[in-house]
């Protein structure tokens, strides 16, 4: 696993929204996840699938081989799990509620080998990087410990009598209808 990969595709920055993490923060982010977490994660956040690895010199493609990432691994080396999830699609980040949730789990548990290996700095722009790959709207902010807890990856359940929740408040002398599915709607593309 740790010969050259060829080409790393960083996602897009979103088009249709330009402002959803800070530039930088979310750069930086980028060339991290390049660096220590697509060789696991595959080069769009795809998993280690075997498509991902057929894109590597034949001789390191096989990452659970003897002496490689199994269980007879060098020294400096490590035991990789059989499944590596994606990142980056779909779900893939269905199991967090904010963006403090998302940086908490990168800090305690990645890289898988080593966990809280990086600075705060580092796991705060990994964080950016996969929100802006999800389009998760921070207002052109960067992460840190005082944004995060207010990024919603996903909106608050609704109640289970199948009515959305909502109230009217007075704003500048305008009406604004607030509903807690806006956030569903917004990311659909509305």
């Amino acid at each position: 696993m740790m010969g050259a990969m060829g080409s790393f595709h960083v996602p897009p920055a979103p088009t249709a929204v330009t402002s959803f993490y800070d530039a930088i923060q979310r750069q930086h982010g980028g060339e991290l996840f390049e660096q220590r977490c697509s060789t696991c994660h595959g080069d769009r956040g795809q998993g280690l699938t075997p498509e991902w690895r057929a894109t590597w010199p034949e001789a390191e493609q096989n990452c659970w081989q003897s002496k490689c990432h199994a269980s007879n691994h060098p020294p400096d080396g490590f035991q990789l799990p059989e499944y590596v999830p994606a990142v980056i699609g779909e779900q893939t980040l269905a199991r967090f509620q904010t963006a403090q949730q998302l940086f908490e789990y990168l800090r305690a548990q990645m890289p898988y080998h080593a966990p809280g290996l990086l600075s705060d700095q580092d796991y705060w722009a990994l964080t950016a990087f996969l929100l802006d790959a999800h389009r998760v709207p921070a207002g052109g902010r960067a992460l840190d410990a005082t944004t995060a807890p207010a990024v919603q990856l996903r909106p608050a359940p609704v109640p289970s009598s199948g009515v959305v929740p909502w109230r009217l408040a007075a704003t500048s002398g305008a009406i604004l209808l607030v509903l807690a599915g806006l956030v569903v709607w917004r990311r659909a593309g509305h």
